[in-house]
């Protein structure tokens, strides 16, 4: 897997797994494949570390709350319905979700 350390540093807009691929590695996590999960990991990382450091602005929390997102996304994987959602918007969303909570409420 991806060090998420290195992945700010590896953070381009290189072109992303097909959705059909990404839909098809997170099916097979969904039925426990650990190897699938890895692989959705490394197609994934990058981007969901330079969200949430976008979202958290500190590195550090950034780190934690893309495992927190890969924990949950893992936990999850069975509740995915492929013709209801993209696995990319719908993951994107968890990881989106836990900075901004990580981040807390904004000052007025």
């Amino acid at each position: 897997m991806t060090d998420l350390g290195a992945a700010s540093q590896l953070h381009t807009e290189a072109t992303p797994a097909p959705a059909t691929e990404l839909d098809g590695l997170l099916s097979r996590s969904a039925l426990g494949d650990a190897t699938a999960f890895g692989d959705l990991y490394d197609r994934t990382a990058a981007r969901f570390y330079h969200l949430a450091l976008t979202v958290l602005g500190d590195h550090g929390r950034a780190e934690e709350t893309t495992l927190a997102a890969y924990a949950q996304i893992w936990a999850t994987a069975r509740d995915f319905d492929t013709l209801q959602h993209r696995s990319l918007s719908w993951m994107t969303t968890i990881v989106y979700d836990l900075a901004r909570s990580a981040r807390g409420p904004r000052a007025a």
